[in-house]
């Protein structure tokens, strides 16, 4: 598909020097970068087109910490 955008200039120097070094095109270079920043950890995530604030994995906030936390309070 075919499609009209306006890239800023460091934008596109750098999708260039890409292209460069990969010996690609810059219009096959742009798609791939954005793919791999949609999958990427810490890449934005959105449900409703409400933005989703990262998660960090293990951690588990239970009463008790919430108590103790409350109880180190001064």
């Amino acid at each position: 598909m075919r499609k009209t955008l306006v890239i800023d200039d460091d934008v596109m120097a750098a999708a260039r020097a890409i292209a460069d070094r990969e010996h690609s095109s810059i219009g096959r270079v742009l798609p791939d970068l954005v793919r791999k920043a949609r999958h990427a950890p810490g890449a934005a995530r959105t449900r409703n087109s409400i933005s989703l604030l990262p998660a960090k994995p293990g951690v588990v906030v239970t009463q008790d910490v919430v108590n103790a936390l409350h109880d180190e309070a001064p």
